[in-house]
């Protein structure tokens, strides 16, 4: 029976796969070295059994292998399905999950690809716990996927409320070398962090390069932006600022996108004819 869906997420369920995929691929290898130690004093006899269990030996090695090799091949079609097909995505997802024994990047990238399908569904709890899960697995920070595990796992935690999380995972984020994307993604969360917690002074300080910085995003993202900077500068009483960043959040966003980030501020502000000409950046 085909598995079509990835059960919920469980870290004691994870550490229990990587624990028997270690074991059997350990298994595996001391099995291999053992037949072929022993089967090099035999073989000078000739024995056809011992050849034949020599080369089973090796056939399951190269099995093993090949379960992890099938499945990170995989890894790249998931990736593209996640955006027009996530139905599909999670079936490949879990069945690859259901193989063993796998590499533990392997297992631990198709559990990334499972964070990154939970956060589109929204479903943020699930997405926040298997990336802090795969954070702490990771203890030489050595994966190159951990600036998007520490990405997600901000957004999810201001999602569910965990202020300390997002916190903790931004201040990492600031002490890494990220590519200009990341950079631009991290931005944008440091700035929704800001402005949810009340530091709108800091959200709106250096704001003209803030907005340069947002104009490089796409054209939603960069007036969401807009949206959380007028509201920052609003509670600050600057509304000339305000009444800017909202009319141009306004202008980049449909209702619909810019969400619960209200700018109807505005039209209970300045009247339409006392609006600044100068962009009051």
């Amino acid at each position: 029976m085909r598995i079509s869906r990835v059960s919920p997420f469980s870290e004691a369920t994870l550490r229990n796969q990587l624990r028997l995929d270690a074991s059997l691929r350990w298994g595996a290898l001391l099995l291999l070295i053992v037949v072929f130690v022993e089967g090099s004093a035999l073989r000078g006899a000739g024995s056809v059994v011992v050849n034949l269990i020599t080369l089973l030996a090796g056939g399951l090695w190269v099995g093993t292998s090949l379960v992890s090799a099938n499945v990170a091949q995989s890894l790249g079609r998931i990736h593209d399905m996640l955006d027009h097909n996530p139905a599909s995505a999670e079936a490949v997802i879990a069945s690859g999950l259901a193989r063993k024994p796998l590499q533990r990047h392997v297992r631990l990238a198709l559990y990334h690809r499972v964070a990154v399908l939970r956060h589109r569904q929204q479903r943020f709890a699930e997405s926040a716990a298997i990336c802090r899960s795969l954070l702490s697995l990771d203890q030489r920070r050595s994966l190159e996927s951990r600036p998007h595990l520490l990405l997600m796992l901000v957004e999810a935690a201001l999602h569910t409320g965990d202020i300390a999380g997002a916190y903790d995972a931004l201040l990492e984020l600031h002490h890494m070398k990220l590519r200009l994307g990341e950079r631009l993604q991290l931005f944008a969360l440091q700035t929704r962090y800001e402005v949810s917690t009340g530091h709108d002074a800091a959200a709106v300080a250096n704001l003209q390069q803030k907005v340069a910085m947002a104009e490089m995003m796409p054209a939603p993202q960069c007036g969401m932006l807009h949206a959380m900077l007028s509201s920052a500068a609003a509670r600050l009483g600057q509304h000339d600022r305000a009444t800017w960043l909202g009319k141009r959040a306004q202008l980049l966003c449909t209702p619909e996108q810019l969400g619960t980030w209200d700018v109807t501020w505005i039209a209970r502000g300045q009247a339409e004819d006392d609006e600044p000409t100068n962009d009051p950046v």
